[in-house]
């Protein structure tokens, strides 16, 4: 079975100005994963959530979901205070990616903060995670050639070609 591009979304159930976990925490989650499925891992942190993608033909949300609980759980987080999905095709990748932009859209400084934040990521993960971000890059552009919402959305569709 081929490798192909799966999603988890960790999301905390409280509206935060900080990071969910730390970058030296998020160093850890990627490694881990990496280490344990053998293929590309792409961890984006944002103020909004963790997104973490991933190349796999298997399905390993409980992992991450469990080890992230655990890194969490040292700081006294609990796992009813995060709301966590797992997106497995790329059909529910792009119903789950427009569902967010669509309602980011209606918060254009939530939506430039994590657009900067998301680009500065990429920008940094762009070697290690070809794949997954050629991917990502395809999907962005299918979910927002159907939806062009607004001129935030062609500031997003500008960086996407700017970084790609």
């Amino acid at each position: 079975m081929e490798a192909s591009l799966k999603y988890v979304l960790i999301l905390s159930k409280r509206t935060q100005k900080q990071l969910l976990i730390t970058h030296n925490e998020v160093s850890i989650l990627r490694s881990f994963i990496k280490n344990t499925i053998k293929n590309e891992v792409m961890i984006i942190n944002t103020n909004l959530g963790l997104e973490v993608y991933y190349l796999s033909s298997l399905n390993y949300e409980n992992l991450i979901t469990n080890t992230f609980l655990l890194l969490t759980s040292k700081n006294g987080k609990e796992s009813k205070e995060y709301c966590m999905a797992s997106y497995n095709s790329i059909t529910e990748q792009k119903e789950e990616i427009q569902k967010s932009l669509i309602k980011l859209s209606n918060m254009p400084l939530a939506f430039t903060c994590y657009s900067n934040n998301l680009f500065r990521q990429l920008k940094i993960n762009q070697s290690e995670n070809p794949q997954i971000i050629t991917v990502l890059f395809s999907i962005w552009k299918d979910v927002l050639e159907t939806i062009n919402l607004n001129k935030n959305t062609e500031l997003f569709i500008h960086c996407l070609l700017y970084t790609s």
